[in-house]
């Protein structure tokens, strides 16, 4: 508990030590640029240099500060990720650079290997920053492993395989201090047994567990972070990763997942914040149209919650009973582990252990006769009711966050884990989001206006739009049901990275003035895109997603035809049935609409799919398109989103 309440206080510290190293942190984000050229050695010369210089700062600050343990600490913590940041980021720069001299012109076969080549040192050393920094980088790293269409595959799967559940380990002394301070005495007295090797580090624990059995694969310990980058002698240890989970047994013989949060997590954690907002602060001063403050403003809101275990089982409880209840068409299919009170603190939490196939293992899957369609039926429509029906949404749902095993009656079941990050949401919010979603899914070009309008996007509502289908508008506006299906083409993955970079600053705009709901709404979009990839997106998920907003906009106040706020009753479900109704026939004629455009590229009659529609859409949907990209970028260059300037001449030249 005294930790727990020190946590403000420690971050207030940490942003001293960083309001005291941020004054040369313009200085070291513009030697970035130098260190690229200069070679390794520049490189070295900068992350040394960028170390000491703002540890200066920081130091002095901490020198005059309340406790010094806490201080020494920050002063150390805080100028050493910062150092490895612009070390990390130097090098790539700087290997770009220089991969891609000298290359033939025209020669895209050698420009294309140089380049696959680069992206993967390049992601080996954002790996290497991600463990080194641990904490929140760990975090950070797992969300880039969602990002299948915004980055290179090559930092995709190296962020995959490595930050999912391969992070470093605590000792057995450290494990069991942390026991005996939360929960008042040794494992070994608490439980009748407690093995000292994690089966897992981070929030997945179970999932590696569950995949190893009946595979190929063995359970084994976490990985260990890479060497090279040890504190001196007589430092500050090293910043603490995610929690790791162990297998224990009660006394009466129940087995339980026991997830155990490493020693000085919460102290690093808050110079975390403050490295963090250091790093967007010198961002600001160096490119003064970028403002991440959302990002700092995110960090510092959730991350207290997440290092307190008590939330985590809150927020489980929450879920369970979401699902058991009557409004839930998953219940029974869905299942979330029990916690143990009694043994669970805010460092400590046990739980029920489940034995499972992580929700990707396509080879686990087909052993436990399970199919990919099915299982991301059941996904989609457990996280259409989180957010449409329940507004209450877990909001890291990445493939080692749920498990799938047969149930007690032998039918499938979705295993939900980790509950640490989720968000809440108000019923007008989730109201508006609904009728949105229901708009882009019919692809109604007026109702994604208004209702992304609504939610601060203004002008720049098409490119809202994509960011939440990682769609390009113009096929967000496609009347076919599988407007919204997101390819696997290498072309596709292309142009969608480009769209991205061209709208960099607008994207930073909208993630700065759109409700804070939608933040966390949006990683979660990531992360069940990547499922659904993996498994091979058997289904349109996106029918599913346009059902349940259906029936939240059935609800009293939800807005669709009869359900105002004191409907009830017979007239609440009338409401729900014409909603219902309605829906079936816009996707019915959505469906005819993509059958004709199928007939007519097949009889080679013109347009359509197959007639070379503007967008960068193809016959194979989206295909990359330089052209169409540099007309993006010289609007993007002059203020406005391309689309949204097409479909306000559109309307003028209509209104005309």
């Amino acid at each position: 508990m005294q930790r727990l309440a020190a946590l403000p206080r420690l971050a207030a510290a940490a942003r001293g030590a960083a309001a005291a190293a941020a004054r040369q942190q313009s200085a070291v984000a513009a030697g970035g640029a130098a260190a690229a050229a200069a070679g390794p050695a520049g490189a070295s010369k900068l992350a040394l240099g960028a170390k000491y210089l703002a540890g200066a700062g920081a130091a002095a600050w901490a020198s005059q500060s309340d406790g010094a343990w806490e201080a020494a600490r920050l002063a150390y913590l805080i100028p050493t990720r910062l150092a490895r940041d612009v070390a990390a980021a130097a090098s790539i720069v700087m290997d770009y650079k220089s991969s891609l001299a000298g290359l033939p012109e025209g020669d895209a076969e050698a420009r294309d290997a140089a380049l696959r080549a680069c992206h993967q040192r390049s992601a080996d050393r954002l790996l290497k920053l991600c463990f080194d920094n641990g904490g929140i980088y760990i975090k950070l790293g797992q969300h880039i492993g969602q990002l299948d269409h915004l980055l290179p595959e090559e930092y995709v799967h190296t962020m995959r395989a490595h930050m999912l559940d391969k992070c470093p380990v605590s000792s057995w002394e450290e494990v069991r201090q942390t026991i005996r301070e939360d929960l008042g005495a040794p494992p070994e007295e608490l439980f009748a047994s407690f093995s000292p090797t994690p089966i897992a580090s981070a929030s997945l624990a179970q999932a590696r567990r569950g995949a190893a059995r009946g595979s190929s694969a063995s359970a084994r310990p976490a990985r260990r972070a890479p060497a090279g980058a040890e504190p001196p002698p007589g430092a500050p240890p090293r910043p603490a990763p995610p929690p790791q989970v162990h297998v224990a047994h009660t006394h009466d013989g129940r087995k339980l997942a026991v997830k155990v949060q490493h020693a000085g997590l919460r102290e690093s954690c808050a110079a975390d914040v403050a490295t963090i907002e250091a790093l967007v602060s010198a961002a600001r001063l160096a490119f003064p149209d970028f403002n991440y403050q959302w990002l700092v403003d995110e960090v510092r809101t959730n991350l207290p919650l997440e290092l307190d275990f008590r939330h985590e089982a809150s927020n489980a409880a929450r879920c369970a009973a979401n699902l058991a209840s009557p409004r839930s068409t998953v219940g029974g299919r869905v299942h979330v582990p029990e916690v143990l009170p009694g043994l669970s603190a805010a460092r400590v939490l046990s739980m029920e252990y489940i034995d499972g196939v992580q929700v990707t293992d396509r080879g686990g899957l087909s052993r436990l006769g399970v199919s990919p369609r099915a299982l991301a039926s059941l996904v989609s429509q457990t996280f259409a009711e989180m957010i449409f029906i329940h507004g209450d949404v877990h909001c890291d749902p990445h493939a080692a966050n749920m498990l799938v095993r047969r149930g007690p009656g032998g039918g499938v079941q979705l295993v939900l884990l980790d509950h640490g990050l989720y968000r809440q949401i108000d019923d007008a919010f989730r109201h508006e989001y609904a009728a949105l979603w229901r708009s882009l899914i019919l692809a109604d070009r007026a109702g994604i206006k208004a209702h992304a309008e609504s939610m601060n996007a203004g002008d720049a509502y098409p490119l809202f739009a994509a960011m939440l289908t990682m769609r390009p508008w113009d096929q967000i506006v496609e009347p076919q049901l599988q407007h919204l299906a997101v390819g696997r083409g290498a072309e596709e993955r292309a142009m969608m990275q480009g769209y991205a970079a061209i709208y960099a600053k607008q994207i930073g705009d909208l993630l700065l003035r759109m409700p804070r709901p939608l933040l966390l709404l949006l990683k979660t979009n990531d992360c069940l895109r990547s499922v659904d990839l993996c498994l091979g997106a058997p289904v349109n998920t996106f029918v599913i997603t346009a059902k349940t907003c259906a029936r939240a906009l059935a609800e009293p106040g939800g807005g669709a035809g009869g359900g105002g706020p004191g409907a009830g009753g017979a007239g609440a479900w009338l409401a729900g049935a014409l909603g219902r109704a309605r829906l079936e026939l816009a996707m019915a004629a959505m469906r005819a609409a993509g059958a004709w455009a199928a007939l007519r590229s097949a009889l080679r009659l013109g347009g359509g799919a197959g007639g070379g529609r503007a967008g960068g859409l193809g016959a194979g949907g989206v295909v990359y398109d330089e052209a169409l990209l540099s007309a993006h970028r010289a609007a993007a260059e002059a203020g406005v989103v391309l689309s949204a300037q097409q479909e306000a001449a559109s309307a003028a030249a209509a209104a005309a």
